[in-house]
This record gives structure tokens, C-alpha cells and sequence, in this order.
């Protein structure tokens, strides 16, 4: 953990940082936004603006209590957050599974006091849309300094867009924009105090998640719950002390231990893909077979498939995104988390087809066509005599006749075919 500077490298508070978030955290909690339907709510508020989600949002009362910030006015602003014990555990899962853990044992890190074990209590979507006014406060009564603390990242954000989060200078009082980044945590305790900045989005909104995390104790735990802002937990001082024996970090004897509930990775990935990434994962270990081609041909064909949704996705495939129900298979295909396991791997989502081993397969044909040239004097290979060759010299042909539509190493190609003297 940094402490966050103003540009003379002051720290705007005492208990301000930023951090990096592990590498999945981000890409699992956005799967889970999609898969849970948390993605169509998010819209739904944005194009509604409801008033009462009881009557509006069918279901939602049932997992997800969803409040629309009453100050400022002139915010739009919406807290989702988990209406009950199951989606509680559910969306703690998922933060389990990114590595969560790793921010708890950067928080206690920093703290002078020996603090003995940190409890997540509460957790948190933030909705904006724009703000047209500022509101400075702080999460925390200042009696809570060093025990509470808010973790908050983002999810979604607009393009281009302006700094999200205004904070105070802790001493001098003057005011400073911080942007949100991707990757990184801002981590503040009772002393930060901060507001939404102004913004205005044309298009969009932007999400963070943020996460309340406490050394709960029978000496804090009534001011924690009157600082609870959300429906869930409920203001129950005698529930927070129950999670707090089984705390999410606790100080061992001999080393720091987590207890984090975590979904596997063969039901965040789906049982089939994760037995194809893993089969993946043994052949780029063993080193045995170094070229995809030697791959089995199952093996292969996933992969081609994982390319393919890779280019719809990302619009790679400019004459499908006019299909955007095959954008949103792809995506449902190619999920954030898979994406960020293959990259994790160096596996290559694009493959320029006419290098690598593309082009050595090509050289090896044509050494054999130009060999059959030289023993037979013609060109004329029979589907009877050599079936690959032939088909290979039809393939040429035919791809290689238009040489405005080639790239530079089809036209190095077309020239060495000619030059052999084949007509194209």
C-alpha cells in the first residue's frame, strides 16, 4: 500500500492509499456482474431512474437492495447492495476467489497498533451516472480510526472521462481530483474525507464496488453499527461480533492466515473449458510439443474458437458487429476470467497466418512442389499421384490471383510461384 501525495508528494490524509488489485479480481467480479444479472439493474436504474424497486424491478428485492442516494439532489447515485446472508456470502465468494486476501494483509500492514483479525461486513455496487454537487464527508466516526477502513475499485468506467473522486486535504483543506484506475484500489479510513466529484456522463455510468472491512471488537462494534449505511447486515452489533470470531484475516503466531470463501475455478470457468485450458496449460508446461500444430486436433479447434470470440468481442471482426447477438455469444464464450487465464498463459489471441508456422508449413509444400518440378518438368500434379500437393496448388490459385487483395508476404509468395514458373 502508497500513501495517495498531493503533487509535492504530501499525503492528502493519514490514512489514504492506493493499491494494486490482484490480477482476476477485476475480471471475476465482472463476470459476476453479468452472470447475475447485476448488469441489467445497473441499466435499469440508469434508464428508469425508479423510485421504488419493490413494485419496478421484479425479483431484485430478493437478492439485491438497491437505494438511490438522497444527497446531493443533483447526483445520480445508486447503492446496490446484497439484501440478504446469501448474496452476501455469494459476492464475498467471488472476492474470495479474485484474491481479496491480499488487500486485508496490506491493510494490516500498515497499522501501527497490532491488530489481531479484519471482518468484510459490508459490500457495496456504487452506481453514478453525473453529479452536479459536491458533498465532503467521511464513512466513519473518528473514534473508529485504525480499526475501520473502506476499499473501494472500479468495475466500469466511461472512456476518457473526467476524475471521479474529490478528497480534502487533511490539513491544509484544499481540494484535490483523483481518477480511478483499473487495477488499483483506493483504500481510506475515518480521517479521508472525500465526496463524488462533479461529473457528467453522455454516454454510460461507471461502477466501483466498495468494501467495508473492521477489526470488530465488543469495544467498537456499536459505533461500526451505527455507521452501517446499507439494508444488509442488518444493525445488529451481536451478528458482527459472531462474524468477527471467524474473521476474513487473522494474525498468526508464526504467520498471517485468510479464511475467504471461494468458488473453484472449474465452476468460475465451466467444467468443459476449464478441462480444455487445462489440458493447454500441460502441454505448454511439459515442452514436449513446442508448435500448435502438433496439438490435438480437438485441442486445436478450442483454440480457434477462443480467437474467434476474441476478434467479435473486442470488434477484431468489423463485418459481424452488426450481429451483436453473436458479440454477446462471444463475450458469453470468451467470459473476462477466461480471457485473463489465457493472457495469464501468453496464450496468442491473434495469429498473423501467413508467419510462424504458417509460413514454414508453405515453404515445406513448396520445396516439394519444386522438387516434383524438377523431376517431372510440368506442374501437373493428379489428385492420384500426391492428394495434398494437388490440393495445395489449387489453393494458390485460387487465393493467390488477385494481387491487390494480397499482403506483403502472399506477394512474396505469388512471385516465388511464378518465378518457379507456375502460372497464377
Amino acid at each position: 500500500m502508497q500513501l495517495v501525495t498531493d503533487s509535492d508528494g504530501v499525503p492528502l490524509s493519514s490514512d489514504f492509499y492506493k493499491m494494486s488489485i490482484p490480477p482476476f479480481l477485476m475480471s471475476i467480479m465482472l463476470d459476476y456482474v453479468e452472470s447475475s444479472g447485476l448488469k441489467k439493474l445497473f441499466e435499469y436504474c440508469i434508464d428508469n431512474s425508479p423510485r421504488s424497486f419493490k413494485t419496478d424491478v421484479t425479483q431484485c428485492p430478493m437478492r439485491w437492495d438497491v437505494r438511490r442516494r438522497p444527497q446531493p439532489s443533483a447526483c445520480d447515485m445508486y447503492w446496490i447492495s446484497p439484501s440478504n446472508l446469501e448474496s452476501h456470502v455469494d459476492m464475498l465468494s467471488r472476492l474470495g476467489s479474485g484474491g481479496f486476501d491480499t488487500l486485508l494483509k496490506a491493510i494490516a500492514s500498515v497499522l501501527q497498533d497490532d491488530i489481531p483479525h479484519l471482518t468484510v461486513y459490508q459490500l457495496t455496487y456504487i452506481l453514478v451516472s453525473y453529479c452536479n454537487e459536491q458533498r465532503f464527508h467521511t464513512d466513519n466516526d473518528d473514534s473508529l480510526t485504525g480499526d475501520v477502513w473502506t476499499v473501494i475499485f472500479p468495475l466500469i468506467l466511461v472512456p476518457n472521462s473526467s476524475p471521479e473522486l474529490a478528497v480534502r486535504h487533511s490539513v491544509l483543506k484544499t481540494e484535490h481530483l483523483i481518477k480511478y484506475n483499473v487495477g488499483e484500489a483506493l483504500i481510506w479510513g475515518p480521517l479521508t474525507e472525500h465526496s463524488t466529484a462533479q461529473v457528467k456522463y453522455d454516454a454510460g455510468f461507471r461502477v466501483c464496488v466498495a468494501i467495508n472491512v473492521g477489526f470488530i471488537n465488543p469495544l467498537n462494534v456499536r459505533q461500526i453499527v451505527l455507521d452501517i449505511t446499507q439494508k444488509y447486515p442488518p444493525r445488529s452489533g451481536k451478528l458482527l461480533l459472531e462474524w468477527a470470531k471467524n474473521p476474513h484475516w487473522r494474525k498468526e503466531a508464526l504467520h498471517d492466515d485468510t479464511y475467504f470463501p471461494r468458488v473453484p475455478d472449474a465452476i468460475l470457468l465451466g467444467s468443459e473449458w476449464f478441462s480444455k485450458y487445462t489440458e493447454l496449460v500441460s502441454l505448454k508446461e511439459g515442452g514436449s510439443i513446442v508448435e500448435e500444430d502438433g496439438y490435438p486436433s480437438s485441442l486445436r479447434q478450442w483454440m480457434a474458437h477462443q480467437r474467434y470470440c476474441f476478434a467479435l468481442k473486442h470488434g477484431l471482426r468489423d463485418q459481424e458487429r452488426k450481429w451483436s447477438s453473436s458479440i454477446a455469444s462471444a463475450s458469453r464464450t470468451l467470459t473476462c476470467y477466461r480471457e485473463a487465464k489465457l493472457r495469464q498463459i501468453g496464450f496468442l489471441f491473434t495469429v498473423q497466418r501467413d508467419e510462424g508456422a504458417n509460413q514454414l508449413k508453405w515453404l515445406k509444400m513448396y520445396q516439394e512442389l519444386h522438387q516434383f518440378v524438377i523431376s517431372h518438368g510440368h506442374f501437373k500434379v493428379s489428385i492420384v499421384v500426391n492428394e495434398k500437393l494437388h490440393s495445395w496448388i489449387r489453393t494458390q490459385k485460387r487465393t493467390l490471383a488477385d494481387s491487390s487483395k494480397l499482403t506483403m508476404i502472399k506477394k512474396k509468395r505469388k512471385q516465388m510461384l511464378l518465378d518457379l514458373g507456375m502460372q497464377i
